[in-house]
């Protein structure tokens, strides 16, 4: 999606580092935000960064990565990464996948062979496509078209010798597909199809994940608006011929209510990491008045 160029609100995103355990499947909330990336700051050029969100953590090799979508006003977005040095320090890396069409929403893991791969949301090209890193944390090539169709923001999780992957439709239905192979040429749909329909928990607001011995999926809240806040839920069931899930939290935010993200927040990712747990957040907010003006300068100049 391309933004307008009277940008009234920002995605921003933050990440928290906690002391371990921080157990989120029983209430524990970020307090000690240690880094953030926003735009909601001041104009100064055509390719102002309007969005930062949907962030991916990912350890390799003793490093950290944030993986997270960028996108200037006005154009589509892109994946950039940056890696941990110190708390407020992260190393810009760059952008790791830019094309002509829209990118976001990096969903990142390894799997059993050691190799690393994304699964990117792109649904202006109407798939759901597995890249690899040929040198992480770049070099990524695309390896396999898994599904084709407008779907958004997908995960692949592999449990009980299967994998899973969970997407959304454009009926705004949560959809399960699964495969002994994570590169075959043929996905079964599951028999629970669709999951749900609800706005309030068919989205993916990041990966399917296992903590604290709990498999648990998270989603992002879009019963009111877009944005409009993180859901915690517990997996309770998982094979081929069934599915169960109950919710743990369905508001979940940070400790404190940071501006950055004060009118929402959609997505949620963890990593431990050297003795502490990392979360990574996004959130919207409003932008800055002055930049109203900006960028009606802007567009009449362009």
């Amino acid at each position: 999606m391309k933004w307008p160029f009277r940008v009234s609100k920002t995605w921003n995103l933050g990440v928290f580092k906690e002391k371990q355990p921080f157990d989120i499947v029983h209430g524990a909330k970020p307090g000690n935000l240690v880094f953030t990336l926003s735009g909601r700051k001041l104009r100064k050029s055509y390719k102002h960064i309007a969005t930062y969100a949907d962030p991916f953590l990912f350890q390799n090799n003793g490093k950290l990565f944030l993986f997270a979508e960028a996108q200037p006003i006005g154009e589509v977005g892109y994946i950039h990464c940056w890696q941990y040095i110190q708390d407020s320090n992260w190393q810009n890396i760059g952008p790791v996948l830019k094309e002509e069409h829209h990118h976001s929403y990096p969903f990142i893991f390894r799997d059993t062979d050691g190799k690393i791969y994304m699964l990117p949301e792109s649904h202006q090209s109407k798939e759901i496509s597995l890249w690899e890193f040929s040198n992480f944390p770049s070099g990524l090539r695309k390896v396999k078209t898994i599904l084709h169709g407008a779907y958004v923001d997908s995960n692949i999780i592999l449990y009980n010798g299967t994998y899973y992957l969970f997407t959304k439709n454009d009926a705004h239905e949560l959809l399960i597909f699964y495969s002994n192979s994570l590169l075959s040429d043929a996905w079964t749909a599951h028999k629970a199809n669709p999951v749900t329909n609800d706005l309030k928990f068919s989205r993916n607001g990041g990966g399917v994940i296992l903590h604290e011995n709990k498999l648990i999926r998270i989603a992002q809240n879009g019963a009111s608006m877009y944005g409009g806040g993180i859901v915690i839920l517990a997996v309770d069931k998982l094979d081929e011929n069934g599915y169960s899930e109950s919710v743990i939290e369905d508001d979940y935010r940070p400790v404190h209510n940071y501006i950055w993200q004060r009118r929402g927040r959609h997505h949620l990712s963890l990593c431990n990491f050297n003795g502490n747990t990392f979360v990574a957040m996004d959130g919207y907010a409003d932008n800055l008045f002055i930049n109203f003006i900006i960028n009606g300068i802007y567009k009449i100049l362009r």
